[in-house]
C-alpha cells in the first residue's frame, strides 16, 4: 500500500512537470535578436503602429528629418511598450550611441533633457555675447599675463637650478593663472545669472555679497542650460588645445554621480564678489 503510494506521488510529480515544462517552453516569448529584428517586417509594422498616434518629431531636437524609433531598454525586444520607445532624429540617435553604450530608460531621458537644455543654452549664450566678452577680456589679462610672466621668469632662471621653495613660488603662481583661466565660464555665467534671475538671487533679506547670494548662483548654475553656456565658453578659450564638438559639450553636462557616462568635467566655483 505504501509502496503504491509512493509509486502515485512519483507519477504525479512527473505530470506536473511535464505540463509545466511545456507550458514555459511554449508560452514564454522568445526575445529576438537585435540585428535581425531591427530589419525585420515585424519591427518595421511596430514602428507604424508607433507613428499612428505619436508625432513623429524629434523629443530631443524637434527635428522632423530622418527620424529613428529608438529603444529605451531591450527588455521587452518584439514586444515593446509604447513608453519603451522615443523617436529621435538620426543625428540625435547617433549622439546618444557615441556617449552612452547601452540602453538605458534614465540615460535616454537624461539625454533628451540635455539636448532641450542645449537649445535653451545656445540662446542664452548668444543673447550674452557683450557680458561674456567683458568677463573673458577681464580674467585672461590676468591670467595670459601671469602665465607669460611665469614662463618667462622660469627661462631666464634657468628653472632646474632655482631652489625648491622658488620653483614652489613659481608654480603656485603658475596654478592661479590657470585657476583663473579655467574659471572663465562659470565667472561669466555668474553674471549672466545675477542679470537675468536677479529676483530669485538677491532674494529680501540677503546681504548682496552673503553666502546665501553665492549659494543661488551655484544652485541656478548647475542647471543643464547654464551647464551648456559653460560649455560653449570653454570651447572658445584660447587654451583649449583641441576641438570641441558638439558631442563634446553633451558628454561634459551629462555627467553622471554614478561615473557611468563619459565626461569632460571641469566644475571651478570659485570664491567671487557678488555685485547686485
Amino acid at each position: 500500500m505504501i509502496l503504491l503510494i509512493i509509486i502515485i506521488i512519483v507519477v504525479a510529480l512527473y505530470i506536473t512537470k511535464g505540463i509545466y515544462w511545456d507550458i514555459t517552453t511554449t508560452h514564454t516569448p522568445q526575445v529576438p535578436p537585435y540585428k535581425e529584428y531591427i530589419k525585420s517586417d515585424a519591427w518595421f509594422e511596430r514602428r507604424d503602429i508607433y507613428f499612428f498616434t505619436h508625432e513623429k518629431n524629434c523629443v530631443a531636437c524637434e527635428s522632423a528629418e530622418h527620424i529613428d524609433l529608438h529603444h529605451m531598454t531591450y527588455d521587452r525586444l518584439g514586444s515593446e511598450r509604447d513608453e519603451d520607445l522615443i523617436p529621435l532624429c538620426k543625428v540625435c540617435h547617433d549622439q546618444y550611441h557615441t556617449i552612452y553604450k547601452r540602453a538605458s530608460v534614465v540615460d535616454s531621458k537624461n539625454f533628451v533633457s540635455a539636448k532641450q537644455a542645449a537649445r535653451k543654452g545656445k540662446e542664452i549664450y548668444m543673447r550674452n555675447q557683450d557680458l561674456i566678452a567683458k568677463v573673458e577680456n577681464e580674467q585672461l589679462k590676468q591670467s595670459h599675463t601671469a602665465l607669460l610672466q611665469f614662463r618667462e621668469e622660469a627661462r631666464r632662471l634657468n628653472y632646474d637650478r632655482l631652489t625648491d621653495t622658488r620653483k614652489q613660488d613659481l608654480r603656485f603662481d603658475f596654478s592661479s593663472a590657470v585657476y583663473k583661466h579655467n574659471a572663465i565660464p562659470f565667472l561669466a555665467v555668474a553674471e549672466i545669472i545675477k542679470r537675468d534671475h536677479h529676483d530669485e538671487v538677491y532674494q529680501e533679506g540677503f546681504h548682496p555679497e552673503g553666502a546665501n547670494v553665492r549659494k543661488n548662483i551655484y544652485s541656478i548654475s548647475d542647471r543643464l542650460e547654464y551647464r551648456w553656456v559653460q560649455e560653449e565658453i570653454r570651447s572658445r578659450l584660447p587654451l583649449e588645445s583641441q576641438p570641441y564638438t558638439e558631442i563634446e559639450k553633451l558628454k561634459a553636462i551629462l555627467l553622471q554621480d554614478d561615473g557611468s557616462t563619459l565626461h569632460r568635467s571641469h566644475g571651478y566655483k570659485p570664491e567671487y564678489t557678488s555685485n547686485p
